[in-house]
């Protein structure tokens, strides 16, 4: 049965898809994510020419990020849909980006270029953990999010994937202006605090929702079979 849609504004419309359970964790969520991938994306190769990479090996070596976000992406998708807790899978890899961060700097700042193999396990590592959430959010949870309304807010699928998305997106267009600053004027450990941040930040903000899930009926979500 196809419910008739109710006259409201593009205003009423848009508020109606933030007062959806979850809408707002996840968008505030997915704005660090973003910002944490992207200043890897766009930045990494220059961190490298930094510790002593040249330009063309730095982009080969930055490559691994991609390889990286491929396999947390299916991984993380993969967990989600058997625990059936995404903001659990989620909030647990962004955390986990912390001591990844931290270790790669001091790693990378130790060994210079003698450490070719472990930057690119690293970079292996550095891509899947903050890629597969953001890769998560922005599709299947955003998917389901929208598509979990019922009555007359069960039309704003696309409105709720667009505010999700587009809050991503504005932690990505921060994190250029945001990385060029805080690395010329404090540098790159500097730049890597701020990373940690964002990376804590990202998994405490669905502290709401890994509560719920994990109190939702059944066995906790690793647990279920």
């Amino acid at each position: 049965e196809v419910l008739p849609r109710p006259a409201c504004s593009p205003l009423q419309t848009f508020c109606r898809a933030l007062r959806i359970p979850g809408v707002l964790e996840y968008s505030a969520s997915l704005f660090f994510m973003k910002l944490v991938c992207y200043s890897f994306t766009y930045w990494l190769p220059y961190y490298l020419g930094t510790v002593g990479f040249g330009p063309e090996e730095a982009g080969y070596l930055s490559s691994f990020i991609d390889v990286g976000g491929i396999l947390g992406g299916v991984l993380l998708g993969l967990l989600a849909d058997r625990s059936g807790a995404p903001a659990l899978m989620c909030a647990a890899c962004m955390v986990a980006c912390v001591p990844a961060l931290w270790g790669y700097r001091a790693l990378s700042a130790a060994l210079g270029t003698n450490g070719r193999s472990l930057n690119a396990v690293c970079m292996v590592l550095l891509g899947a953990l903050p890629n597969g959430p953001y890769t998560l959010v922005s599709n299947s949870v955003a998917v389901d999010l929208g598509l979990s309304v019922r009555g007359p807010d069960a039309h704003l699928l696309a409105t709720t994937i667009a505010i999700i998305d587009a809050t991503g997106s504005l932690g990505a267009a921060v994190q250029g202006v945001a990385v060029a600053w805080v690395a010329s004027r404090w540098g790159w450990d500097a730049v890597f605090h701020v990373l940690i941040c964002c990376s804590l930040m990202s998994g405490l903000l669905l502290w709401r929702l890994v509560r719920a899930e994990w109190r939702g009926p059944g066995p906790p979500p690793l647990l279920r079979p």
